[in-house]
């Protein structure tokens, strides 16, 4: 008897991993086919103080996948997730600092597993 409970505990964990594993695949193969979306602002931004500032809220900012402030030409670019933020939510955030964003161009971006092939569509 004791024999046939060890069996049939260690089937179950067998399958149990299985089913855990193929759970697991299923997620993070769902995360790689995210569209991601760019936005560009024009701000009013004057420092590196200024470029701080922006690049501490944006990465609070959920959806957020990744930020450039450039102080010389004024524009704050974000790469974002459009299921998780949006345009509106990106322009609060940085006016909550002081300063107001003018939306200057917007472009969708690949998924990751497309950019992986070397495109360069969610480039400059």
């Amino acid at each position: 008897m004791m024999k046939n409970s060890i069996k049939a505990f260690l089937i179950l964990s067998l399958f149990s991993l299985i089913l855990l594993g193929n759970t697991s695949f299923a997620q993070t193969s769902a995360k790689n086919d995210v569209k991601f979306k760019k936005a560009t602002y024009s701000v009013d931004v004057h420092c590196n103080s200024c470029k701080e500032k922006i690049g501490k809220a944006l990465a609070y900012e959920k959806g957020v996948k990744e930020f450039t402030v450039d102080v010389d030409k004024k524009l704050v670019s974000v790469t974002y997730n459009p299921a998780k933020t949006n345009l509106e939510k990106i322009k609060k955030s940085i006016s909550k600092l002081g300063y107001k964003p003018k939306l200057s161009s917007t472009k969708a971006c690949c998924d990751k597993s497309h950019a992986r092939s070397g495109s360069s569509c969610c480039k400059k």
